[in-house]
This record gives structure tokens, sequence and C-alpha cells, in this order.
């Protein structure tokens, strides 16, 4: 409704006002009045108008009220030249219609204006690192990105949700570590574990499945190096292997295992497995969380040379040192970011030939902007914060524009158990998993738990509050209000609501008959809803 009245308003202003150019035309709005009495709407077009139609604003906003024809308001003019908007019953009593029938809601709802003006849009969102099972700190940014992508995709928009894995560097090169001493411990070797290596159960578990599927394979008469999957996850190994997660343990001492768990030891790709098996629990994870992503981009994919033999992470840097923002020092490259506000140079490939996780950045926003996007979003959590001026930096010495890059940051989720901070480290094994809690909390409650806070803000989520069913529980609230609204229509009399033009779907249960919603929003009187309630009611929904 604010987007009606709002074309009305740039109607009058160009049919009174003529000269008036565009740019001024797109910064008029339409803001809600502090006080209800004033109407549904205000507008300070008027002010806005002065200094190009030099006139007092009272004068200019009399001319455009004159101009208001659209019929679904009264317009007045208030003040030294506010304009008041009150929506006639007849007008809200359409819109109310229009929002009860879904075909008539979205075509309501798209903004192709808005939808051309961004363009091709891109929320990467999430981005894990894919070393262990998805985890409740993610939670609140998969909520937060999915909710953005929905509400731009129902305007219209041209968007994509993506996923960045990073399945390269030091962390998936210890992940691999782990696993393998994993595995070979479930073979019955004594071997250190790597300090500072993933502690969890998960890495047990997968240990022992590569153990198991490893002396299956072999006791079948097979060579190691044929077993399919070896390239992508366990599940895959294990089902060539033809044993399923859980199973009798193989006899640690028998030769040939002994030999097959040397041999995979020094052949398997430990890493490749337990990441592309942690990319694959994740997609499920998120999708059993009402998260899907069109995108699943591997950082791997970066540092894979390309048909000339250069890498992506190879072009970026060569970019960058073709458009002069790169210098040399102590064997290093660095990235002048200086250049661009950031308070230091950063270094982009180490003495060594190595390249930091900044050039991949780089190279994956290079890879991001040669797909064509005009704009791109990435959220990420709070402890990222100060890398937010040295990528924006790279983006602008890439040569994009200065606003082709917004980070927004997601705060930190602070999960309690009965009053009690859940300690939480992926690093150790100690976490809440996102599937665990979906199965304690449920999918609906737990994406409004994080939706509810602003996601610059802290959020404490209470699991004992969130299964609560009292009003204390804004979940509860909501529902129970749902419920009681639901019952009405189950009422023999709610039929009588739809008025003579209407239908209703009868059960013909003695508990009354079930109301056809869209019948009702249709054909309903809704002249008959004139208590201050009701009328407040709907005039919040035209908000």
């Amino acid at each position: 409704m604010r987007e009606l009245l709002l074309d009305e308003v740039r109607r009058s202003v160009k049919t009174a006002f003529p000269d008036v150019g565009q740019d001024l035309l797109d910064r008029l709005s339409l803001d809600l009045p502090r006080d209800p009495s004033h109407g549904d709407f205000a507008s300070n077009a008027a002010f806005l108008l002065k200094d190009v139609v030099k006139d007092n604003p009272r004068k200019i906003a009399e001319a455009l009220v004159e101009k208001i024809t659209g019929g679904i308001s009264d317009a007045e003019v208030a003040g030294p030249g506010f304009i008041n908007f009150r929506i006639r019953p007849e007008g809200i009593h359409d819109f109310l219609r229009k929002l009860a029938d879904p075909a008539a809601r979205a075509e309501m709802m798209a903004d192709p204006d808005l939808a051309a003006a961004v363009g091709k849009f891109q929320i990467e969102f999430v981005s894990a690192n894919p070393t262990g099972p998805m985890n409740v700190v993610s939670a609140r940014a998969a909520a937060f990105g999915d909710a953005n992508v929905s509400l731009m995709r129902a305007v219209g928009c041209d968007v994509t949700a993506e996923f960045y894995s990073n399945d390269e560097g030091n962390q998936a090169r210890l992940f691999g570590e782990s696993l393998k001493a994993r595995f070979l411990q479930a073979a019955g070797r004594d071997v250190d574990f790597p300090e500072d290596g993933y502690q969890g159960d998960y890495v047990t578990e997968y240990g022992m499945q590569l153990f198991r599927a490893c002396a299956a394979w072999v006791a079948a008469g097979k060579d190691l190096a044929d077993l399919p999957g070896a390239g992508g996850t366990i599940a895959e190994v294990l089902a060539a292997a033809g044993v399923d997660e859980t199973g009798p343990v193989p006899d640690r001492n028998d030769a040939a295992v002994i030999a097959a768990v040397d041999t995979a030891a020094a052949q398997l790709p430990f890493a490749e497995l337990g990441l592309g098996s942690m990319i694959a629990g994740a997609k499920e994870s998120l999708a059993g969380f009402g998260v899907e992503f069109d995108v699943w981009f591997r950082e791997s994919a970066l540092h894979a040379p390309g048909p000339d033999g250069k890498s992506r992470v190879d072009e970026a840097e060569a970019l960058l040192r073709e458009r002069g923002h790169v210098r040399e020092e102590d064997g290093a490259v660095w990235f002048t970011s200086t250049e661009y506000g950031d308070d230091k140079d950063r270094v982009i490939r180490r003495s060594g030939g190595v390249p930091t996780y900044l050039l991949a950045d780089i190279a994956y926003h290079l890879d991001k902007a040669r797909r064509g996007f005009d704009h791109v979003v990435d959220v990420w959590g709070p402890d990222h914060h100060g890398y937010i001026k040295r990528l924006h930096s790279a983006t602008v010495a890439l040569g994009l524009a200065e606003d082709w890059l917004e980070v927004t940051l997601v705060q930190q989720v602070n999960l309690l158990r009965d009053g009690e901070p859940v300690k939480m480290s992926k690093r150790g094994g100690e976490f809440v998993t996102l599937d665990e809690l979906v199965e304690e909390v449920g999918k609906d409650v737990s994406r409004f738990f994080f939706l509810m806070r602003r996601a610059s803000t802290h959020l404490d989520f209470d699991l004992a509050l969130a299964k609560q069913e009292s009003m204390e529980n804004p979940v509860y609230y909501v529902n129970y209000a749902h419920a009681r609204s639901r019952s009405i229509f189950r009422q023999p009399m709610a039929a009588e609501v739809l008025g003579s033009g209407g239908s209703a779907a009868g059960t013909g249960s003695a508990a009354g008959t079930a109301v056809d919603m869209k019948a009702l929003g249709v054909a309903a009187d809704l002249s008959r809803l004139t208590t201050d309630e009701e009328v407040t009611m709907m005039r919040t929904l035209l908000q």
C-alpha cells in the first residue's frame, strides 16, 4: 500500500511540477505519523521540492493535494507543508482482499523497478569451514541469509544464494591429518594425534568407517587403488565397499588387513574425503533447516590450474600487478591496500610462494565479478570485522565500484541450557550441531529465535525457553494467537461472516464448518469490521 500511495505522490508531482527531475522523484518517501490521529502515512515532499519550485512548502503541498486523484486515500495539508494521507475504507478492504489471494499478493509485492535497479545480486552466507558438522554458531547466519534471499525473491529480484567452502589451506590439511590419525588408531596402530588436531567424535567415527571399508575391499580381493569414491565422500567409499556405517570391526591382526591399512595410509586422500563428507553433511543439515543454496563454491577450485596452467589465484595477483597495486619485499608479495585507506599493506603471497587467505578471497570475489554479479553481499561473523577494509580495498583496486561489495556482520549466538552457557569448540569437538538443535527445538522455532533480534546484536538462545509452552516464549505466543484465530473459523457462525456473496467449504462435522479462507478474503463483507481494534489491525496491515 505504501508503494501504491507513493506512486500517486510521484504522479502528482510530475503533473503539478513537470520540470522536477527523476533524481528528486526517487528521493520521495512516505513515513508513519507519530500520532495515528494524523492519518496512515505522511509525506514531506513539499520540503524536498521547495528549492526547485521556489515557493513555500505549504503552497507546494496544497498544489500536490489538488493533483492527487488515486481514489484510495484522502489527503490534507498539515502544518507548514506536510501532507497526511488517510486510506479510505474501500481502499483498505481492497488491499486486504489482495493479501488473501496468493496470486494477487505476489503481483502486489513485485517491484520491477527495484529488481532492475538491483540487477544480478548475490548473497554469500554461512560459508563455515568444512572441518566439522554444521553447528548453531552458523545457524543464525543461515536463517538471516535465507530470509534476505526470500525477501528479495518475493519482490522479483534476481538473487543467487551461495556457500563458500574453505577446503584449502592449513585447517584443511590439519583436518586431513586428524582423520588419518583416527584411521590408523581404528586399525590398532599406536600413532600420535596431531597437535591442535580436530578432536570431535565425528572424526573418530569417520576413521573407523574408512578402516572397515578398506578391510572389506581387500577381503573381496580388490586393489585399494581401484576403490571408487576415493575422491569424493566417505559415504561413497562405504557404498563401494559394500558396508554400512556400523558393523563388526575387522580383525586388526589379519595380515591382509595390516597390509591394506599400510597401503591406505599412503594412498587415501584423507583431507579430500573428510572435507567432501563434511560439505555433503552441511548440505543435508541446512536443507533440514529450510536453507537451500544455488551454488556451493569450493576454495580449492581457485587454486586449480586452468588450461594455460594458471589458477584463478594467479590471475587475481596478475591483475593487481597490472593495475599497479602490489609491491615485493623480503621475497613476499604485498597488496598496497594503504592506498585505499587500510591501516597497513597486506601480504598476499608469502616468501615461499604460498598464497595467503586474502589472495584466495580476492580471487574469489574477482570470480564473482566475472560471473556478472552487479552487487554482492557477504554475511560474516563478528570476528571478521577487521577483514572488511582489506577485502573492500582489493575489490576497488580490481576496478569494481565502491558499493559493489557489501559486508554484513551477524553477531555471536550464546546458547543457554538451564540458564548456563553451553561451551563450544569445533577444534575440541564440543558443540551443539544444527541437526541436534532442529531435533530438540524444531526448525521453525529455531529460525524464529534467530530472526527476532537484529543481526547486529548478540543473541542469547535459551533452549529451555524455546521449548516452553508459556507466554514467556515468543514463538508459543505467536502460535497460540494463530491457533485461536483459526479456531474462530471452525465455529458454525463463522460462515455468516462471508455474507451473501461468499461460500464455505463445510466439513459437516458437529464441531463446525471449515471456512474457505480464499473465499473469505474475496467475498467477506469487510465493512462489518468497525471496532477500534479491528480498524487498528487493518490499518497496521497497510503499513
